[in-house]
């Protein structure tokens, strides 16, 4: 049975908006489950989490509170990976968001971590 072009680009469209669902759902999961471990100062889980939200929804807020998750766990566990990361992950906020937000935060605390980096 050959299907007709229009059925399998419908289908090919639901694929993609379950699956975008899915993420939507996922990362909104991993973003509470970080701001809970934020808000304990549990800043590894958060960090974790807020990386998993990122992979599931790459959006530039949640880049930046991963960011800011990795900026204080690196002032408790000093490792340059903790740094690294959070240099990445401010860059990318700075990518999307050019005004307004937390631009002014972003780019003061990605200072400071190029800083550390030297």
């Amino acid at each position: 049975m050959r299907w007709p072009l229009k059925r399998i680009a419908l289908l090919a469209c639901l694929l993609v908006a379950t699956a975008h669902a899915d993420n939507k759902k996922a990362a909104e999961s991993y973003f509470r489950a970080g701001a809970k471990a934020y808000a304990a100062q549990n800043f590894l889980a958060a960090a974790q989490n807020f990386d998993e939200a990122y992979k599931a929804a790459p959006m530039p807020e949640i880049a930046f509170s991963a960011a800011q998750a990795y900026r204080r766990l690196y002032r408790v566990e000093p490792r340059p990976e903790h740094v690294r990361r959070a240099d990445e992950l401010y860059k990318a906020y700075l990518a999307v968001v050019k005004k307004g937000g937390r631009v002014g935060d972003a780019a003061d605390n990605l200072a400071e971590m190029e800083r550390e980096l030297e």
